[in-house]
């Protein structure tokens, strides 16, 4: 029986892959590349590029040189279903995979990359593609040699996990991105009603020592300082110190 030239595996998630679960928690969110398509390929050791389905293209990383554009039935196929998405190309003997890049809306923008089917024999395809993209015979043995063996079984599972880890580090630091706005937009309401108070003071006719004494209160709270302190020097009167809180000095 004749293979059909595209071949979809989208398998589920099993929980006796133990060499996979150890992929889940072996790096922290903050060491992940901010960039999808290098955190997947640390994460995986597979080639990653960031892929337009409106149009097929792949881009970002060298090795795309090899495929620019992708099959009509490859993007079918990555546009069927949730994903992440495998594909077994027997014409060209490549195998095609695909996860959602992290903030995407839609899923006309994805993560995906390729690899021969079998990394100690590419197919006559991946060759000529090769020579057409000016490479050499060591380039391309190069480029097989750092991808990291997986069959086209197995891969469904492990891109999961990945995808899981990438999306989980995007929400984090949004997550981590919120909390800083969070701390910016107090600070400045700090300063604003600091300010607010201060214009308020001023308008109002009190003694400069009155003045100082409820400006300095009211800037100690807003610093969650020990202490706060203001030198008063009027040209006909001695010097003052106007304090409030604690203060390493008499």
């Amino acid at each position: 029986m004749t293979p059909a030239p595209v071949e979809w595996l989208d398998a589920p998630p099993r929980q006796d892959e133990p060499h996979l679960a150890i992929l889940a928690g072996a790096r922290s969110h903050s060491n992940l590349p901010i960039d999808p398509a290098a955190a997947y390929s640390q994460l995986t050791g597979l080639p990653f590029g960031l892929a337009d389905l409106n149009s097929g293209m792949l881009t970002y990383a060298a090795f795309v040189e090899l495929c620019p554009v992708l099959k009509d039935e490859v993007v079918a196929a990555f546009r069927n279903g949730p994903g992440p998405h495998v594909v077994v190309d027997h014409d060209e003997d490549l195998i095609y995979y695909a996860v959602r890049v992290p903030g995407e809306s839609t899923r006309e923008k994805l993560a995906v990359g390729f690899i021969p089917r079998d990394i100690h024999a590419p197919s006559d395809w991946l060759r000529e593609s090769a020579q057409q993209a000016d490479w050499s015979r060591a380039e391309l043995q190069r480029w097989i040699d750092g991808i990291q063996p997986a069959s086209a079984d197995v891969l469904p599972r492990l891109l999961r996990l990945a995808e899981m880890q990438v999306c989980a580090a995007q929400d984090a630091r949004i997550s981590r991105h919120v909390d800083e706005l969070a701390g910016q937009l107090d600070a400045t309401y700090e300063e604003l009603s600091l300010l607010h108070d201060l214009a308020r003071n001023l308008r109002v006719s009190l003694d400069p020592v009155e003045l100082a004494q409820t400006c300095v209160h009211r800037l100690h709270q807003a610093l969650n300082a020990e202490g706060c302190c203001v030198l008063l020097v009027p040209r006909d009167a001695p010097m003052r110190f106007v304090c409030d809180g604690r203060l390493p000095c008499d």
